[in-house]
């Protein structure tokens, strides 16, 4: 982990986020060179994938959801992920595989985005359960629901988009 490459000061931030020291200060410029490298290996995958982005929003929010879910789910106890948090990450993992079958031409838009919807509504309606029996503080299970209400408008809007085109 961060220890093994020498890291000491490591800070905990909660859903799977780590705040250290980089020993230095870099530039915006090196910041930027520095992503510009990530999102060029991303690139490169997608581009062997046969991946296009299509929808950019929706792959953007998606990818910010994946990380938290998932983190949220291994830290739960076993019992709790085996009842809720395994359906939780399945209907994410869903998406994102439907996603990419739209994406590759696989799967046609409109249906794909209309199953999408659906294994949304089945992500909130776990966060639904995991509030209602306190799995989830109040505050996470808003913010846990309001990522997944968020990426559902932002499919939503494309269905209305192509439906009028």
């Amino acid at each position: 982990s961060m220890a093994k490459l020498g890291y000491t000061d490591i800070e905990d931030l909660g859903d799977g986020i780590k705040k250290f020291s980089l020993g230095r200060t870099y530039t915006k410029a090196e910041i930027r060179k520095l992503y510009k490298q990530v999102d060029d290996i991303l690139d490169n995958i997608r581009t062997l994938a046969k991946v296009e982005k299509l929808y950019p929003k929706i792959y953007a929010q998606l990818i910010k959801i994946m990380p938290i879910y998932y983190s949220k789910v291994k830290k739960m106890d076993s019992n709790t992920r085996d009842l809720i948090g395994t359906r939780m990450w399945e209907n994410i993992f869903r998406v994102d595989i439907i996603y990419h079958a739209i994406a590759r031409g696989k799967v046609n838009s409109q249906t794909g985005l209309k199953e999408i919807i659906k294994y949304l509504d089945m992500v909130i309606d776990t966060d639904m359960v995991a509030a209602n029996i306190g799995i989830w503080d109040p505050q996470t299970a808003v913010k846990m629901t309001k990522m997944v209400v968020e990426l559902k408008e932002l499919v939503v809007k494309e269905i209305k988009k192509e439906t009028r085109n």
